[in-house]
């Protein structure tokens, strides 16, 4: 059995990820002032509205058209050995993001301060915001829905997509008895069938990973660009957060489940937040 969510629902979700925090936000400056929103509470605000489309387009899609489960649709599972799995794999994504960082410098030039997506939960915030907006929300919460939507939702459905290709109804074997009733295995206990449909393998499982993982990564880095101007830190962010979304691809096509991935994210999140602190501490940050 496979799901009946797929592409189309990643599509309108990304959708609703560029246009819903957008308009909601402008129409709340507009009420209550552009003052209110600036600063720790502005970032809040943007953080709400952007997890709130993440976690509404995967539970929507889980309880309408799929199995009415996130860690059944998507993976949202988790073990002890997750802790020392994300620690590990951060910290090779750290010195492979500093040795991309490097090169960009000694390819450009260091005429200027690097920018970094940290940034924007450091500038103009008191210590509480910081807390809310880094220690929280950037270091635990985001990483969970990120995970949950980028290499829970996307990647399963373009490998579901390349896998399984569109489904069509197989005709009955030549011969074959043709007793009324639905073909195949019933659905499990406490699965509704419209949600559900028959699966027909139409490529190597393997390909089809690839792809997915692929373009998880790319939609994945390209989602992170939209608040840096400098096109160093551009090409930085770019690259880095590609390689981050390669890795948490295939250690969630590894495993089977999103806990390896998720703890990666919270690992490298939560350091990206301490260097940017260190950074910025020391004048090396803009």
């Amino acid at each position: 059995m496979r799901p009946r969510w797929s592409i189309i629902d990643v599509v309108l979700a990304a959708v609703a990820f560029l246009v819903v925090p957008l308009i909601i936000g402008l129409a709340l400056q507009l009420t209550l002032g552009p003052s209110v929103f600036s600063g720790g509470p502005g970032v809040f605000v943007s953080l709400l509205l952007t997890w709130a489309v993440l976690l509404g387009a995967c539970l929507i899609s889980s309880r309408t058209r799929g199995f009415g489960s996130l860690a059944r649709d998507f993976g949202l599972r988790f073990r002890w050995m997750d802790v020392l799995t994300g620690l590990i794999a951060s910290i090779g994504l750290r010195l492979l993001t500093a040795v991309v960082a490097v090169i960009v410098v000694l390819l450009t030039g260091a005429n200027q301060p690097l920018q970094s997506n940290g940034d924007i939960f450091l500038a103009g915030s008191s210590t509480f915001w910081l807390i809310i907006n880094a220690g929280i929300g950037a270091t635990l919460i985001s990483p969970l829905l990120e995970e949950l939507f980028f290499r829970g939702l996307l990647l399963r459905a373009v490998q579901n997509q390349v896998w399984l290709g569109r489904w069509r109804r197989q005709p009955a074997p030549a011969g074959a008895a043709t007793a009324p009733g639905p073909a195949g295995p019933p659905p499990a206990p406490g699965i509704r069938p419209e949600r559900v449909r028959p699966a027909t393998v139409k490529r190597p499982l393997v390909r089809a990973s690839v792809v997915a993982a692929l373009i998880s990564a790319v939609v994945f880095g390209s989602a992170h660009l939209g608040q840096l101007d400098d096109p160093r830190s551009v090409l930085i962010q770019l690259v880095s957060v590609f390689c981050i979304g390669l890795v948490n691809a295939g250690l969630t096509l590894w495993f089977g489940r999103l806990g390896p991935a998720v703890l990666t994210h919270v690992w490298f999140n939560g350091t990206s937040i301490l260097l940017a602190l260190l950074l910025q501490g020391v004048g090396l940050a803009g």
